[in-house]
């Protein structure tokens, strides 16, 4: 064999093991992605902690575009979503209403879904007052115009809805508008 031959093949073997561990690693942030969306959602800090130790991207998303930040803020989880803050998650990323959560036509609707809409709709002061303070934005329109404290206006006002979460809504409008709630 002759010696470009040999480097040929020590090149094309070197390229070959290149993708493969390229391939590992996609496949492997890919998992890492989808058990942070679900531990997010089921509100295990800890554990969404050491998947961010890992390597999982804290912005993972999943076919509708649901980051964990949302998931988190929609599953009322403040400890998760104040974690996945401080690891730089964006607050403003929109993906389709999360699962448990049917529209005016009964699908999940457009991917206009932010966080913090995702904490108004849960009722969660403690999440809203956290994606503020993370830089979501309050003025954020969704295809229909509307914001955040318009969903939170409605909620507050629902006269068949549970008295807690008409209250919280209205702790929620009164953070929108730049109050501090009472």
């Amino acid at each position: 064999m002759t010696i470009s031959r040999s480097i040929r093949l020590l090149l094309a073997g070197s390229i070959f093991l290149g993708v493969v561990f390229v391939a590992g690693t996609s496949w492997r942030h890919h998992e890492l992605g989808s058990q942070l969306l679900t531990t997010a959602a089921s509100g295990d800090t800890e554990k969404v902690r050491s998947l961010l130790l890992a390597g999982a991207s804290v912005n993972a998303s999943d076919s509708g575009g649901r980051t964990p930040l949302l998931l988190a803020a929609w599953g009322d989880h403040p400890a998760v979503v104040e974690t996945l803050l401080r690891n730089k998650a964006n607050s403003n990323i929109r993906g389709q209403a999360p699962e448990g959560y049917l529209s005016d036509t009964g699908d999940l609707g457009p991917k206009d879904w932010t966080p913090l809409r995702a904490a108004v709709a849960a009722a969660s002061v403690g999440c809203v007052q956290l994606l503020l303070n993370g830089g979501a934005d309050r003025e954020a329109k969704d295809e229909q115009g509307r914001r955040a404290v318009d969903y939170a206006l409605e909620y507050a006002s629902q006269t068949n809805g549970p008295f807690e979460y008409r209250t919280a809504s209205a702790k929620i409008v009164r953070l929108l508008s730049g109050a501090k709630p009472h």
